[in-house]
């Protein structure tokens, strides 16, 4: 990722490192492809679940109660991320076209299938941060869900 407000925009500008704490990958592997990842799971994966609203609490959180929603909400977005880099860079596009390796064109069974089930741990986690957003709300203030 060049854009450093595309980079800003992350919950964390630190994904790669994140990573390392809930998958395997390797220590040289292109960043610009793990943020790219996670920029398409957080927009994608994260607010479809929680909303924009509650995205934007983790990203900037202000109070006790966001920093707990960032807590939980990290272990679903490697997970999104690494679910998400599986299914989007087993070729490159080139000046030639696009290319796929033999090994990946092997590989991208494996990789779909690592794909979904990296997705489903993402989702246990979202789980348990719905959970929590869930014991926010009260009769007077309803904390939004989803699709803002």
């Amino acid at each position: 990722m060049y854009n450093s407000n595309l980079e800003n925009s992350l919950i964390s500008p630190d994904i790669v490192d994140i990573l390392h704490d809930y998958v395997s990958i390797q220590l040289d592997m292109d960043s610009t492809r793990i943020k790219a990842a996670a920029n398409i799971a957080q927009t994608i994966d994260i607010s479809r679940v929680i909303g924009v609203d509650n995205l934007e609490r983790v990203k900037d959180p202000q109070n006790a109660a966001d920093d707990a929603l960032r807590y939980l909400v990290i272990p679903a977005w490697a997970y999104y991320t690494y679910a998400r880099m599986l299914k989007m860079f087993n070729g490159s596009l080139t000046d030639s076209g696009y290319i796929v390796s033999e090994d990946a064109e092997r590989g991208a069974k494996i990789a779909a299938k690592d794909s979904e089930q990296a997705y489903s741990v993402a989702e246990v986690y979202m789980n348990i941060a719905l959970d929590t957003l869930d014991a926010e709300s009260t009769e007077d203030v309803d904390i939004s869900r989803g699709n803002n």
